[in-house]
């Protein structure tokens, strides 16, 4: 399982003046709203949303998922696809993705 020292470590080595505070506030968030939930595999639920936060850490495969994602939502249309691109401009806009080959900084 991936440990938010991971994901934070992630984040630093390509944006230098990331917010790690906001990060760990909404890792404690999600454990407390989470706590005690397990999964049908028997293990704890917040290692799904470590597991995909620690994906989307990553630049490069940040954008893969987004698009993933935004696939999935485009089948259904309308409000869906309308909010995923509202929340990848948001996430673009304050975590901008280093050109490919650079590290922000």
């Amino acid at each position: 399982m991936i440990r938010l020292n991971d994901i934070l470590e992630k984040v630093s080595a390509y944006h230098a003046d990331a917010d790690l505070d906001l990060i760990k506030k909404a890792y404690v968030y999600s454990a407390k709203v989470h706590q005690g939930q397990i999964r049908k595999s028997g293990e704890p639920y917040l290692v799904h949303p470590l597991e995909v936060a620690g994906l989307l850490a990553d630049p490069a495969r940040r954008a893969t998922l987004g698009g993933a994602a935004r696939a999935i939502v485009d089948r259904n249309r309308g409000a869906l696809a309308r909010t995923v691109d509202a929340l990848a401009g948001l996430l673009e806009a304050r975590h901008p993705s280093p050109p490919p080959g650079e590290r922000a900084g």
